[in-house]
């Protein structure tokens, strides 16, 4: 667990720096089109906010083991000597699995979060709203008015 918790912040350091390089490009090559530069500002959110959902894990992790053994301070030792003998399962394969699923927590907190952000960015393009307005407004911003026919 520990090399991933030390390479999911270089992931992503990696993913900002690709976003805050390509990012001038693919506005440029828009036409500085605002919807593209909300995509950009979501995408950019979306991937900062991934330090909140590891924070999240980290503290489910730290408290998970003490919510299921109060007592025993996450000695895994002491799990399995107080209450394999009680139960009669080894305590030390529950404690692997509760592992494997709160590391699982590291990866699978960002990927949620990060679907439902596209589902937000999705729903953004595809509904006229804001947007549209927002262009609109800006092209009769620069537009001469024509006068009209009759007026002298």
């Amino acid at each position: 667990m520990v090399p991933l918790l030390n390479a999911l912040p270089m992931v992503q350091a990696l993913v900002l720096m690709s976003l805050y390089m390509f990012m001038p490009l693919i506005i440029f090559m828009s036409g500085y089109d605002l919807k593209v530069m909300w995509y950009g500002t979501l995408a950019i959110f979306t991937v900062k906010f991934w330090t909140v959902m590891w924070s999240v894990a980290q503290w489910i992790d730290a408290k998970l083991i003490d919510a299921m053994y109060p007592g025993l301070s996450g000695s895994a030792v002491m799990q399995e000597i107080t209450q394999s003998f009680a139960s009669g399962q080894p305590q030390l394969y529950k404690r692997m699995i509760l592992n494997t699923l709160l590391m699982l927590m590291f990866i699978g907190l960002p990927l949620i979060w990060s679907a439902m952000m596209a589902w937000i960015g999705f729903n953004m393009g595809v509904e006229r709203g804001v947007l549209d307005q927002t262009r609109s407004y800006g092209k009769s911003t620069g537009s001469i008015p024509t006068p009209k026919a009759g007026r002298k």
